[in-house]
């Protein structure tokens, strides 16, 4: 054990050499560590971005221990995750449920990431589904790359998922995310989902949507379905409509707004408006 807390101190002060030195004359003398070792150098090697050594070390460890727990496993996983070794990243998956090794937020993240690299997007939402099922805070980091790429591939179900999951998780999500998955569900025309989004953040879209005029169709596009589902603006939000219609069209605008001054009316009580219908937004927005 003096060894590995030796390696360990080297690896963080960045003497990799010294440590692997170390970790070599551990092997030489057969100083045993019951795959500790393997793992401190597994992982430095995996920071220093040298993932084929790496790799070849977590091969050497299952060539040579029959002893695995949740350390060595996110070691050895990260490396095979880093130098693209799916069958190997399979096998070990298969291992960690064979010994009933529960993963932590640190395995799933590496998971996603690498499942994101291989674009397999299906399989990475299904890994932040099942880490979200299992009480683990899902990182909104890894989860806005993942629904921009669910929302291209067509997944739009499975992306509006994942960001319901960040929402749910009692955190504070960026405004620039809360934007992603509402272009995205627009573009997708799943406007009743785009309205859970929008609530609470309509004058915010509008805001964005006219100052960049080429999506100008995606708005248009939700202020014409409202109507119908019994959903009208806020006066806020319609007196910026109003200024700025000639980015739309004045005459369209005009007729949009007329039919949502005729459905309001018919709507009792007043509360229908977004900002009193609805409840606040629970996600939350950055200011």
């Amino acid at each position: 054990m003096p060894y590995c807390l030796l390696m360990d101190g080297l690896v963080k002060a960045g003497q990799l050499l010294e440590a692997k030195s170390v970790f070599e004359e551990m092997k030489n003398k057969d100083v045993s560590s019951d795959g500790y070792s393997h793992s401190i150098m597994i992982s430095a090697l995996c920071r220093s971005e040298l993932f084929e050594e790496a790799k070849q070390l977590a091969r050497d460890f299952e060539a040579t221990y029959n002893k695995y727990d949740l350390v060595i496993m996110n070691s050895m996983l990260c490396a095979y995750c880093r130098a693209g070794e799916m069958e190997s990243v399979m096998k070990l998956m298969r291992k960690m449920d064979e010994l009933a090794i529960s993963p932590d937020r640190n395995t799933f993240h590496i998971l996603i990431k690498y499942f994101c690299k291989e674009k397999l997007y299906l399989l990475a939402y299904r890994t932040v589904e099942d880490m979200h099922k299992k009480g683990h805070q899902v990182a909104e980091e890894h989860c806005s790359s993942l629904i921009f790429h669910l929302g291209i591939t067509g997944a739009l179900s499975e992306a509006f998922s994942v960001y319901n999951m960040l929402r749910y998780s009692k955190r504070t999500i960026s405004k620039a995310l809360h934007e992603k998955i509402l272009n995205i569900l627009i573009g997708g025309r799943l406007l009743e989902e785009a309205y859970v989004v929008v609530k609470g953040l309509f004058h915010v879209a509008v805001t964005r949507y006219i100052a960049e005029p080429e999506k100008k169709d995606l708005l248009l596009q939700l202020l014409q379905w409202m109507p119908g589902q019994g959903y009208v603006v806020d006066s806020s939000t319609r007196n910026l409509i109003l200024k700025n219609s000639d980015l739309f069209g004045r005459q369209l605008i005009a007729e949009i707004l007329a039919n949502q001054h005729t459905v309001s009316k018919a709507l009792i009580p007043p509360q229908n408006e977004i900002n009193w219908r609805l409840e606040t937004f629970s996600g939350g927005v950055d200011r």
